[in-house]
C-alpha cells in the first residue's frame, strides 16, 4: 500500500496550505522461477578471487545482476568478486519482466598477519636467531627469510650471522604471502679477557701464563715475544732475564680484547770482591767487596770469617796469615735465596830479607864502605857520618865506634831493620888479642884477627912452640877455636903469622904470640 499525498498552497494566501490523499494498492505476484547458485570464496583476505555461479534459471533469454539489479549481464557466472554479501536478481527478459530475488555470500579468511623476533649474534658470528610468527590466513604456515626463494615449516630461523634481513615472509595453505619489514641481526660482544695480576719472580724462573677468556677465543698473540717459548699460544711461557711488559691480543671471532701483565724479575747478585792486591808481610789487608744487580737488600759474608773483621760487612780488614784467597759471599734478601761468591786474592809478601852486612872494623876517621842488601831503597841512620843515608853502598867516617841501622824497603814498600855495628880502630892493621880461652863460658872462645883497613887475607896461621902448624885460614873473620885434630890444644903460648893487603894494595905482614888458657 503506497499512501498518495499532495500539498497545495492557496495563492492569495501561502501560508494556507491545502492537502490531499489517496492511497494505492500495489499486488506483486510470485515469480514464476526460483534462484539456485554456487559461490566460491575468496582465498587470501583482500583479493577479489570470488565467484557466484546461476545455476537457476538458466535459459537463453534470462538476465542476471548481482548488484540488487543496477547492471545486468546474460552471463550466469560473475567472477573475481571480493568477499561480501551480494543481491541476486534474475530475469526472464524475453517473456516477463518478472524478477527472481536471493542473496550470496563470499567469505574470505581472516586478514594474514606476520611478527618477528631476534636475537643478536655472539662474537663467533653465528647465533643470531630470528622467530616469525605468523596469524588469520589459512593454516598451515611455511616460513621464508630469503624473500620466498625458499620456504621451511620451522618459524625458527638460528645459526644466522650478522647482517639485513630484508626478506621476511610466510605463506599460509592457499598461499596467500605477507611479508614482513626487514629485521638487523646485530653483535652482542660478551667476550673477555684477563690477565692477572702482575707477577714478580726470581731471575731463571719462569712464568705461565693463565688468561681468563671465553672458551671461544680461539687466537693469540703476544708482544713482545722476546723470552716466550711460543708467541700465539694461551698459556704462553716466559723466563725473563729482566722485567717485561707483556700485551695479548685475543680473538673470538669478530671480537678481540687486549690486556697488559708486567713480570718483575728480581735479579741475581753479581759480588765484587775487589782487586787483587800484595800486602807486606804480617801486615792487615783492605777487603772492599761490593754487590751489583740488585733487587734489594744483600747479605755479605767473608771467608775465612776469623781472618776477616768485620766479616758480615762488603768493607773488612783482613788478617791474612798467608799468601791465600779471601771469598765473599752475598746473599739476598728478598725472596730469592740467591748466594753467589767471589774471590779476592791476598798475595802476602815474603819479609824483606834486610842486611845491613856483619859487625866490622872501621879505621879511624877513614872512609869506610857501608854496604846493605834485601830490597831496593835503602835509609840509613844515623846519617851524620855518612855521605849519603839514602843509597845502598854509603861511606861512613867514624872517630869512635857506631851502630847503624838501614831501613830496606822492597818495590812495593814492604820494608825491614837491619843494623851492623863498626868499631873505629886505628888501621890498617890487623888486631890480635893475646889470650884466649876456649873453654866454653862464651868469652874469648876463638883467637880471631881482627881487619882494619885491610882488603884481602893471604893467609892467618897458628904454629906450636914445636914450629907445628895448629890451624891456618884465609877467610874473612875466621879465627881458631883452639883445638888441633879434633881435639881440645894444650893450654900454652902460640905463635902467630898473617899476611894480606891493605885498602890501599900494600901487603900487610904481622906474626906475635898469643896465650891459650884452659
Amino acid at each position: 500500500n503506497y499512501i498518495v499525498r499532495s500539498i497545495f498552497e492557496k495563492f492569495d494566501d501561502p501560508a494556507v496550505e491545502i492537502i490531499a490523499h489517496d492511497t494505492v494498492n500495489v499486488v506483486r505476484e510470485p515469480a514464476p522461477f526460483t534462484i539456485s547458485r554456487a559461490t566460491t570464496d575468496v582465498l587470501c583476505n583482500g583479493q577479489s578471487t570470488g565467484s557466484i555461479t546461476f545455476t537457476n534459471p538458466i535459459g537463453p533469454t534470462f538476465e542476471y545482476s548481482i548488484d540488487g539489479g543496477v547492471t545486468w549481464s546474460p552471463n550466469p557466472v560473475f567472477n573475481n568478486l571480493l568477499a561480501g554479501t551480494y543481491q541476486l536478481r534474475a530475469r526472464d527478459g524475453g517473456t516477463s519482466l518478472c524478477f527472481a530475488f536471493s542473496t550470496a555470500t563470499i567469505n574470505q579468511p581472516p586478514l594474514l598477519t606476520l611478527t618477528s623476533t631476534n636475537t643478536q649474534t655472539n662474537c663467533s658470528n653465528k647465533t643470531g636467531e630470528i622467530t616469525l610468527t605468523a596469524g588469520g590466513g589459512t593454516p598451515a604456515y611455511q616460513y621464508s627469510i630469503d624473500g620466498g626463494v625458499t620456504y621451511v615449516s620451522s618459524n625458527v630461523f638460528s645459526n644466522l650471522p650478522i647482517g639485513t634481513y630484508s626478506g621476511l615472509q610466510i605463506k599460509d595453505a592457499n598461499n596467500c604471502i605477507r611479508t614482513n619489514p626487514p629485521v638487523n641481526i646485530t653483535l652482542l660482544d660478551t667476550m673477555r679477557l684477563e690477565l692477572g695480576p702482575d707477577s714478580t719472580i726470581c731471575v731463571g724462573n719462569s712464568v705461565v701464563f693463565q688468561p681468563q677468556t671465553n672458551a671461544e677465543t680461539d687466537t693469540f698473540k703476544w708482544q713482545p715475544a722476546k723470552w716466550l717459548d711460543y708467541d700465539t699460544a694461551k698459556n704462553a711461557i716466559t723466563t725473563p732475564t729482566d722485567t717485561v711488559g707483556y700485551r695479548l691480543n685475543a680473538k673470538w671471532g669478530l671480537c678481540s680484547r687486549t690486556d697488559t701483565i708486567t713480570v718483575f724479575v728480581l735479579h741475581k747478585p753479581i759480588p765484587n770482591a775487589g782487586l787483587d792486591t800484595t800486602v807486606c808481610y804480617k801486615t792487615i789487608a783492605y777487603l772492599k767487596g761490593s754487590a751489583s744487580n740488585l733487587s734489594g737488600s744483600v747479605n755479605y759474608a767473608w771467608a775465612p770469617s776469623t781472618l776477616a773483621v768485620p766479616n758480615n760487612t762488603a768493607n773488612a780488614i783482613a788478617y791474612p796469615d798467608t799468601s791465600r784467597y779471601f771469598y765473599l759471599t752475598v746473599t739476598d734478601n728478598y725472596g730469592c735465596n740467591f748466594s753467589v761468591v767471589d774471590s779476592v786474592k791476598i798475595t802476602m809478601r815474603d819479609p824483606v830479607n834486610a842486611f845491613a852486612g856483619n859487625d866490622t872494623i872501621a879505621m879511624y876517621n877513614k872512609p869506610h864502605q857501608l854496604e846493605a842488601t834485601g830490597g831496593v831503597g835503602f835509609v840509613w841512620t844515623p846519617a851524620t857520618s855518612l855521605n849519603n843515608p839514602f843509597i845502598r853502598m854509603p861511606l861512613a867516617k867514624l872517630t869512635h865506634d857506631q851502630y847503624f841501622e838501614v831501613k830496606v824497603t822492597d818495590d812495593i814498600g814492604c820494608y825491614a831493620i837491619d843494623g851492623v855495628f863498626l868499631r873505629a880502630i886505628e888501621g890498617p892493621t890487623y888486631h890480635l888479642p893475646n889470650a884466649f880461652s876456649p873453654n866454653g863460658d862464651g868469652l874469648n872462645e876463638v883467637f880471631t884477627p881482627i881487619p882494619s883497613g885491610i882488603k884481602t887475607t893471604d893467609y892467618f896461621r897458628v904454629f906450636d912452640r914445636y914450629g907445628v902448624l895448629m890451624f891456618q885460614t884465609q877467610e874473612w873473620l875466621k879465627g881458631w877455636n883452639g883445638n888441633f885434630g879434633g881435639k881440645p890444644a894444650l893450654a900454652g903460648t902460640y905463635v902467630w903469622m898473617i899476611k894480606g893487603m891493605d885498602v890501599n894494595g900494600l901487603v900487610v905482614e904481622q906474626k906475635g904470640t898469643v896465650i891459650l888458657i884452659r
